[in-house]
């Protein structure tokens, strides 16, 4: 546990300190939509980096995808933030747009906390924990090249703190995502049967996410997590606006 601290602590410092010097350097548009592009590409590559490792090793690669289904579904939270971080590099120019202002909420809010996790916490590290074991390291790089990119919404500026509209985005990306779960577990229902289904467990629908704690699942997790949210954008609102512009004198909009 102490290693994966260590890596993870030098790596976030790496990424913010990448962060703090490209606020400095790069500040045009253009330069900034690039950045954006190539955080979460990099961030694809670090994820997809045991193909070709297995591919090179022992020619497994194809063993390794099928051993790995997150490779081809997005069946845990951090699948859904990778891509969902690339769809926002990609629409950089379209980021007033409704679809994209709802994705970059809901990676900036709740990939915090996803990415940071899956480093922290990271499964497969702590099963083996040594640099040696690939897929581990590999796992808490990738998580933290993410990481950065969400760090980096906030650096420039990209997400808007103002409550309602944060809010309403958040509760459309849980739904969401609760959705996409529950489609993937009935996939692996139909393909597999139920005992396989169950291994998957997408967004941690099926069976906890730390077997100890019972309650750890996702529509557990979810609504709870929704109300502290709240209670983060309250508290967030009432920082960045001063009085007679908070959100109880703005009133709804969306």
């Amino acid at each position: 546990m102490i290693l994966l601290l260590t890596i993870s602590f030098i790596l976030l410092t790496i990424g913010i300190g990448f962060l703090v010097f490209a606020k400095r350097f790069i500040d045009t548009e253009k330069e900034i939509r690039i950045l954006f592009l190539v955080l979460p590409i990099l961030t694809v590559l670090a994820q997809y980096s045991g193909v070709l490792y297995f591919l090179i090793k022992d020619g497994s690669a194809t063993q390794y995808i099928l051993d790995n289904p997150n490779l081809i579904f997005p069946i845990f939270p951090c699948n859904v933030v990778m891509w969902s971080l690339l769809a926002i590099g990609i629409f950089f120019n379209k980021r007033e747009t409704r679809i994209v202002q709802i994705l970059i909420d809901f990676c900036f809010f709740f990939g915090i906390f996803s990415a940071l996790t899956g480093m922290i916490a990271n499964v497969d590290f702590l099963n083996n924990p040594t640099i040696a074991n690939f897929n581990g390291t590999k796992s808490i790089v990738s998580h933290a090249l993410m990481l950065t990119n969400i760090i980096g919404l906030g650096i420039y500026k990209i997400v808007k703190i103002d409550l309602t509209p944060n809010y309403i985005h958040l509760v459309i990306g849980v739904l969401v995502m609760g959705l996409i779960g529950v489609i993937n577990n009935a996939m692996c229902w139909i393909i597999k049967g139920e005992e396989y289904a169950y291994e998957i467990n997408s967004m941690f629908l099926l069976r906890p996410s730390y077997s100890k704690i019972s309650w750890l699942k996702y529509q557990i997790i979810a609504p709870a997590a929704l109300v502290l949210y709240f209670g983060v954008f309250v508290i967030l609102d009432l920082i960045f606006y001063k009085k007679g512009n908070r959100f109880y004198n703005r009133g709804f909009h969306w």
